[in-house]
């Protein structure tokens, strides 16, 4: 009973730090949003806090002390998988249909662009989440 307690309170810790950190980058994408005056933000805000939720979950798992290097790591991550759900969602609504070639080909020519300024501020954000949630997360 106590073994299943103690992953049920492991599963609890990562989903609600993912969460966190899926909250934290969808209220930047947002604040961005506002701020640089853009409207279509139904992509843009929706997609960056799956990439959060999943990279954070993945990486960090349920750990609160996660290492600094495995946050920046996190922030790329975000990007990089932000970048292709909205370019599997463009492929698939302005097609019909999905196109494999086409989808990786628009990746490949937006990605590095993306990880450069993207990415690097993902990394920023990602960074202070961690030492925050580091910080702030309740001690045993």
């Amino acid at each position: 009973m106590t073994n299943r307690g103690s992953r049920l309170s492991g599963i609890a810790i990562a989903l609600t730090a993912a969460f966190g950190h899926a909250a934290v980058f969808a209220a930047v994408a947002l604040l961005y949003a506002m701020i640089v005056g853009e409207h279509d933000t139904w992509r843009g805000a929706p997609a960056i806090a799956i990439g959060a939720f999943v990279s954070w979950l993945v990486l960090a798992g349920s750990r609160l002390d996660v290492p600094v290097w495995l946050t920046l790591i996190a922030g790329f991550v975000t990007i990089a998988l932000s970048t292709l759900l909205v370019v599997l969602a463009t492929v698939m609504v302005s097609m019909g249909r999905f196109d494999g070639w086409l989808a990786f080909s628009m990746a490949m020519n937006v990605l590095p662009f993306a990880l450069l300024g993207g990415g690097t501020v993902a990394a920023i954000v990602s960074l202070v989440y961690g030492l925050a949630l580091r910080r702030f997360a309740a001690k045993p």
